[in-house]
């Protein structure tokens, strides 16, 4: 080794101790002159994301009912017919529900809603079966009612128990008969293109609801059409005839 190179050396030793003691002084970190070594920066923490705060009803935007009137119209009213419901309230945005009984077959149904800013609920339903309803508004806590509405379904109906009658396999069929006519005597009878049978009497009771059982294996197999004529109503007057399938 000559001088130069030995002089060299020596200089750049130095070089990198004088470095390395000013990067240890001043708390630098010295980069990674490794090349298979991949240094990964921190990543920044995540933004704290804020909650969206949800909507609460304001008291001055909802008022509970003490009153509550119901109307319903027409009343009387036909088998088939839309009739008009309407609540009338001293509150406003409020839930209420009407509870619709049907006397005549004892089932009944809930229908919810709101009361709007002006203290009303109107509902338009189409009455199907005939007999007599009853309706009533309450609040949802059903702390508070309404007057009971009562209403008359003009009509009469029947419904079987199946639409289809095999002569082989099925003994019976029921047909059940509703109608708006109280304890009346009836007769139900049965249409098809092979002619007109008389299927049985029966008797409406205090609701105007009726049974009859019936063997149809008499029958020739087609279609036919049932209708009851109870009190001098028939379900055909009101299309409330139903029709059953005779087959072997």
């Amino acid at each position: 080794m000559n001088k130069s190179t030995e002089k060299a050396l020596i200089i750049g030793i130095a070089i990198i101790i004088a470095v390395a003691i000013l990067a240890q002084n001043a708390n630098i970190t010295l980069p990674n002159f490794n090349p298979n070594i991949i240094v990964n920066p921190s990543p920044s923490p995540s933004p704290t994301p804020t909650p969206t705060p949800t909507p609460q009803p304001q008291p001055e935007n909802a008022r509970k009912p003490t009153v509550l009137n119901a109307f319903v119209s027409p009343n009387p009213c036909t088998m088939g017919w839309w009739v008009d419901g309407t609540v009338t309230s001293n509150g406003y945005n409020y839930p209420i529900k009407i509870i619709a009984n049907h006397l005549t077959t004892g089932t009944s149904q809930t229908l919810t809603g709101f009361l709007g800013p002006d203290g009303q609920f109107a509902l338009t339903q189409q009455l199907n079966t005939p007999g007599y309803w009853t309706f009533q508004a309450m609040t949802e806590d059903g702390s508070v009612t309404s007057n009971l509405v009562e209403l008359t379904c003009v009509g009469v109906k029947v419904d079987p128990s199946k639409e289809f009658y095999s002569r082989l396999i099925d003994d019976s069929i029921t047909f059940t008969i509703t109608s708006y006519i109280k304890n009346a005597n009836g007769v139900l009878t049965a249409k098809s293109g092979a002619g007109t049978k008389t299927v049985g009497n029966f008797r409406t009771d205090s609701h105007g609801l009726a049974t009859l059982t019936a063997n149809l294996d008499s029958y020739n197999t087609v279609d036919w059409e049932f209708d009851a004529t109870v009190g001098g109503q028939s379900a055909s007057t009101y299309k409330g005839t139903c029709w059953v399938r005779v087959s072997r």
